[in-house]
């Protein structure tokens, strides 16, 4: 069986993603995001602006890549999926913050507003599950020539729709 809902709280506390997109050369381009929604409806969710260098680019191919990195805990996820623009003000009313005006001035009504929904289709997951002390010990055994298992300084996993 595969776990979705623990991949959503993953990236839930991991605040920040890197969006791939690709231009309209064909090369990947990517860009900061704030997860505002992970999980609801089933997709990962974003503001945006719809005159945006990565709404043209999604407007070409929809076919994105969000990567996810907290080095913190060793944990590195790699999501692909279809992105999409959604309309959706009481959706947009529920997830905005103040601090968004700094990018729209113009609030909720910001005419350039916009949700981008990214349905994920496949993930890759690397995560160590060890507390930092664990995860030095480990290295430490390995730099002085102690066997370890590979499996010992974490687990990859893939969750495909």
């Amino acid at each position: 069986m595969q776990d979705w809902t623990t991949f959503y709280e993953k990236i839930s506390a991991i605040k920040f993603a890197m969006l791939v997109t690709h231009d309209a050369d064909g090369l990947m381009e990517a860009r900061p995001f704030t997860t505002q929604a992970a999980g609801r409806d089933g997709a990962v969710w974003f503001f945006t602006a719809t005159d945006s260098e990565a709404v043209a680019d999604i407007r070409q191919n929809p076919t994105v890549l969000l990567c996810y990195a907290d080095s913190a805990e060793h944990r590195f996820i790699s999501s692909s999926g279809t992105a999409s623009l959604v309309q959706d003000r009481a959706l947009m009313e529920e997830l905005w913050k103040p601090a968004f005006k700094l990018f729209f001035p113009q609030g909720l009504d910001d005419p350039a507003l916009t949700l981008l929904r990214v349905d994920i289709v496949k993930a890759d997951i690397w995560d160590s599950g060890k507390s930092k002390m664990e995860q030095m010990l480990t290295m430490a055994k390995a730099a002085v020539g102690i066997d370890i298992d590979k499996d010992d300084l974490g687990k990859h996993s893939v969750l495909k729709k």
